[in-house]
């Protein structure tokens, strides 16, 4: 990863109902990229034991991608659109994970099915759970922060969905989203880096920069965007009107 950006939906922007209006229809092809080569659970069984490998590659594979969206569940249509606006209009391959991976509740649910379930049939085991949850949402944090470390660009969709607003626990930016949170902090911490140079001339010089239940509450993480560079509706549409592609593009969007 190279850079990442905070892109800060306003209610008067209109930038979201227009890009849906004009690419919703479009964006479904997103959902074509997502693989249908995944095995049954027991195809992962080898000498009684899960091969968590072959497991996390089949449903959690690594793809080339230029741009990570970051977003909340709920604004999966949104991040498709903008997804599609970039690949159609600067070419570039954005990579959202519900539209390329497997659903990691479906695959627990199929392992707790499989190996999780008391005698009775009717009840799953407590410390059983808590252990393939464990697996599963550690192949898929993994997978996560790889692909982030992949990408050139990570752009976080901040919307009232997002994020969460007036919850009086804290003056700072939070989210309930654990996904959220944990991609955040890993354009935080994983090391910038950037295997081509920069074409460009408008600056002299270039910044170096689940399963839950409904009677469970709320966890809000503190969320720090600081090293995140802020990204308004207006320069987006300025950005996709350049007409630049590819690299280009991106070089354009560091360079604004």
């Amino acid at each position: 990863m190279y850079k990442g950006f905070n892109l800060k939906f306003s209610d008067t922007s209109g930038l979201g109902s227009r890009l849906l209006t004009q690419y919703g229809a479009l964006s479904e092809k997103f959902r074509t990229r997502k693989s249908n080569a995944r095995s049954s659970i027991s195809g992962y069984l080898k000498n009684g034991a899960v091969d968590a490998r072959r497991l996390q590659e089949d449903w959690f594979q690594a793809v080339k991608a230029d741009v990570f969206i970051s977003h909340s569940h709920a604004d999966e249509a949104l991040a498709m659109a903008i997804g599609t606006a970039l690949e159609h209009k600067l070419g570039l391959r954005c990579f959202i994970d519900s539209c390329v991976w497997g659903n990691a509740d479906e695959l627990l649910k199929e392992i707790d099915n499989e190996f999780c379930l008391r005698p009775s049939g009717d009840v799953y085991d407590y410390d059983k759970r808590n252990r393939s949850t464990s697996h599963v949402h550690m192949m898929l944090q993994g997978a996560l922060t790889k692909m982030i470390d992949r990408t050139e660009c990570v752009i976080f969709l901040n919307t009232q969905q997002s994020m969460v607003t007036g919850s009086g626990l804290t003056q700072e930016s939070q989210t309930a989203s654990p996904w959220i949170y944990a991609e955040v902090l890993a354009t935080k911490v994983i090391r910038q880096k950037l295997d081509r140079k920069i074409e460009g001339h408008r600056k002299a010089a270039m910044e170096s920069e689940a399963m839950a239940f409904d009677s469970m509450p709320a966890f809000y993480h503190d969320l720090d965007l600081e090293h995140l560079t802020q990204l308004l509706p207006h320069e987006v549409e300025r950005w996709l009107g350049t007409g630049k592609s590819g690299v280009e593009a991106l070089d354009y969007l560091y360079l604004m």
